[in-house]
């Protein structure tokens, strides 16, 4: 645990992993509109892809403890996934409450 705050490189590829889901499907969404980009949309576009950023994280420094029972290793992976929407859930909320 204390080697991931050491080095911030370490996080950069999951939470560009974490942000890439929700970013695509926005833009997807936006692009899929037969209605010009307005001003309102660039707050969820950045909010919510943040948030997937830090559920990224989270999820990734779940999945760094140190745990041997496969039982162990799948209710982490569902608690990590749990966490991971949580936080694209939150983000959304705060994101659509400021537009």
């Amino acid at each position: 645990m204390k080697n991931l705050l050491k080095s911030p490189k370490r996080l950069l590829k999951p939470a560009l992993l974490g942000a890439a889901m929700p970013l695509a499907y926005l833009l997807y969404i936006i692009i899929s509109k037969e209605d010009q980009f307005e001003t309102w949309m660039s707050i969820p576009l950045v909010m919510i892809p943040l948030g997937g950023a830090i559920g990224g994280i989270v999820f990734f420094t779940l999945q760094k403890l140190p745990v041997t029972k496969p039982i162990q290793i799948v209710a982490l992976a569902l608690v990590g996934i749990l966490l991971y929407g949580l936080c694209l859930w939150i983000s959304s909320i705060l994101a659509f409450s400021l537009s």
